[in-house]
């Protein structure tokens, strides 16, 4: 059963992951505080691809890109797609829900036909 403790130390976890995938731009603390949309946040597309990458890494969550209302999420909005997700219960990290080698081009990474075959970096 999900907690309390363990929601806003999953939502601290992911502002966290907001911050490093936008390399600082928007900061942590700012994406907590903040009710408003990632992207009217600062959150570029490219940050949005590298936090849809961290969210599969780190807790198996796959993220449809094409799906327009990833694009209007807010902080909360994630934590109820992530905390929906199997294995959601590890705010801290651990195994993802998935098997971590299945992601390749096989699946495209979760990233559909812009993942599949490309480098990302």
């Amino acid at each position: 059963m999900r907690t309390a403790g363990t929601a806003d130390a999953l939502r601290v976890r992911l502002a966290a992951l907001v911050e490093e995938s936008t390399d600082g731009a928007v900061g942590a603390g700012e994406a907590l505080a903040s009710r408003a949309t990632l992207t009217e946040l600062g959150v570029t597309s490219l940050g949005l691809l590298r936090l849809a990458d961290a969210l599969e890494e780190e807790f198996g969550t796959v993220l449809d890109l094409a799906d327009p209302s990833f694009y209007r999420e807010d902080l909360d909005g994630l934590l109820a797609r992530v905390a929906a997700a199997p294995g959601a219960e590890r705010p801290g990290g651990g195994e993802p829900g998935g098997d971590p080698g299945s992601r390749g081009a096989a699946d495209g990474g979760g990233l559909g036909d812009a993942g599949a075959g490309g480098s990302r970096g």
